[in-house]
C-alpha cells in the first residue's frame, strides 16, 4: 500500500480554521466567513426565538441562497419536514424541507420571491409539520425582524437575488393543502367518509361529522388536482 506524505504547511492550513467575524445586527446574528475550500464567503444570517429555543437562518455557501430551522429535535432517516412560510403579510408558501440527519437543522432552497420578501422582513411566521416512524407533530413558530435589510447586506452581496433558484417543491398554501398525504390515501379516506355519510341517519352526530370530514376531504383532493367525474370515481392529474 502507498502511503502519502502531506507537508506541515500543508496539514497547519487544513488545521486551521477560516477566520470569522460575528456581529449583532438589530435582532440578526451576521456570521461571515471564506470557505477554506473554494475560498469563496460563508455567509450567515440567523435569528432567534427564544420563546421555542428556535433558531432561522438565511445563509449563502458556494454561491447559493438557503434558508435553514434549527430546533431542538434530533432528524431521523424516516423524518419528513414540511414548513409554512409567511413573511410579513405576505401569502404564505410551503415546501418540504431536508432534514440533516443527527441535527435539528431542516433546510431548503429560496425562490427569488421569498429572498426578496425576507430581505426586508419585520417578521417572519414559519410552521413546522413532522411526520415519521415515531413521531407526528406540528409547532407554530414567530421570529420578529430588526435592521433586516442591513443585516441581509452581506448575503445578498455573496448571493444575489437574481442568482436564486426556485425553492424545491414550494408552493403557494392553501388552508386544505394535504401536507404529506398521498392522493390515493385522501381517496380511500373519502370513500369510507362518504360511505359514513351517506348510509347513517341524518340527525345522527357521527353521520354529521363524516360529511363533514368528507368534504375537507375533498377540498384537500381538489388541491392536488383530484375531480370527481360522472363514474363516480376520483380521477387526479399525474
Amino acid at each position: 500500500m502507498k502511503k502519502y506524505l502531506i507537508a506541515p504547511a500543508v496539514v497547519a492550513a487544513l488545521a486551521t480554521p477560516a477566520v470569522a467575524v460575528e456581529r449583532q445586527i438589530g435582532s440578526w446574528n451576521v456570521l461571515e466567513q471564506k470557505d477554506p475550500i473554494t475560498d469563496q464567503p460563508r455567509i450567515l444570517a440567523s435569528i432567534e426565538s427564544k420563546s421555542d429555543a428556535a433558531v432561522f437562518g438565511f445563509r449563502c455557501e458556494r454561491g447559493r441562497a438557503m434558508m435553514h430551522l434549527q430546533i431542538r429535535y434530533r432528524y431521523q432517516a424516516s423524518d419528513r419536514i414540511a414548513v409554512i412560510l409567511r413573511v410579513d403579510d405576505n401569502e404564505p408558501i410551503i415546501a418540504e424541507w431536508t432534514p440533516q440527519l443527527g441535527s435539528g437543522i431542516a433546510w431548503v432552497g429560496v425562490s427569488q420571491s421569498t429572498y426578496k420578501a425576507i430581505a426586508t422582513a419585520k417578521r417572519i411566521s414559519l410552521q413546522l409539520t413532522l411526520r415519521s416512524q415515531h413521531t407526528n407533530g406540528s409547532a407554530v413558530l414567530v421570529f420578529p425582524a430588526v435592521k433586516t435589510a442591513e443585516a441581509l447586506r452581506p448575503v445578498i452581496a455573496a448571493c444575489p437575488i437574481e442568482a436564486a433558484v426556485q425553492a424545491r417543491g414550494a408552493r403557494p398554501f392553501h388552508e386544505c393543502d394535504p401536507i404529506f398525504e398521498e392522493a390515493s390515501d385522501l381517496i380511500e379516506q373519502w370513500k369510507a367518509l362518504n360511505e359514513s355519510c351517506r348510509g347513517g341517519a341524518g340527525d345522527d352526530e357521527k353521520t354529521n361529522k363524516a360529511c363533514e370530514e368528507r368534504l375537507i376531504v375533498e377540498k384537500k383532493l381538489g388541491v392536488q388536482g383530484c375531480k370527481f367525474n360522472h363514474s363516480g370515481e376520483w380521477s387526479c392529474k399525474q
